[in-house]
């Protein structure tokens, strides 16, 4: 008689097999998550006003440029290109500008975490803003950077995400 053969018993789970199990993955990826977002919900709690503020003062001028951008493009590719100045199409596309400008300048959105000063203050530079301008107004960059000082600015503070369990071979 050959000698019995017995099959190795099956795994506890159709899932797991040689040590790896899937139940282990997915509680280690859902506690990298929580990890994370415990993280994020905590500067966004300390440094919650400066954020506001920065991206109010974002979106104000993000909103003029999205209504003034084309034909800023246009005046920007063509100052360059050894036309007069003066020349009929840079005069024309000035004007165009001024236009839309005013108009961008009159459906600004809200800022409600802005004091009146500061909006005028933002509205006033863009306004005084050249069309070849490329710098953002000083203060949604100070702003910005009032809310980068507020968060931790390293990863040193960051939580580590848990590490998976070492997995028992069967």
């Amino acid at each position: 008689m050959p000698p019995e053969v017995s099959p190795s018993p099956p795994p506890s789970h159709r899932y797991q097999r040689r040590g790896f199990s899937c139940d282990r993955a997915i509680k280690y990826f859902f506690a990298s998550n929580a990890g994370l977002t415990a993280y994020f919900a905590e500067i966004n709690g300390r440094c919650a006003r400066e954020l506001k503020r920065s991206r109010e003062a974002s979106a104000v001028f993000n909103s003029f440029s999205d209504q003034t951008s084309a034909t800023r493009d246009l005046i920007v590719n063509n100052k360059d290109t050894g036309l007069d100045p003066n020349a009929e199409m840079l005069a024309t596309l000035h004007k165009n500008h001024a236009i839309q400008k005013q108009k961008a300048l009159a459906s600004l959105p809200a800022t409600p975490h802005l004091t009146a000063a500061e909006r005028e203050q933002l509205i006033e530079s863009i306004r005084t803003r050249d069309a070849t301008a490329t710098e953002d107004p000083l203060l949604v960059t100070t702003l910005a950077q009032e809310w980068r000082s507020c968060a931790p600015s390293s990863t040193r503070s960051r939580p580590q995400a848990p590490t998976c369990p070492p997995s028992s071979r069967t």
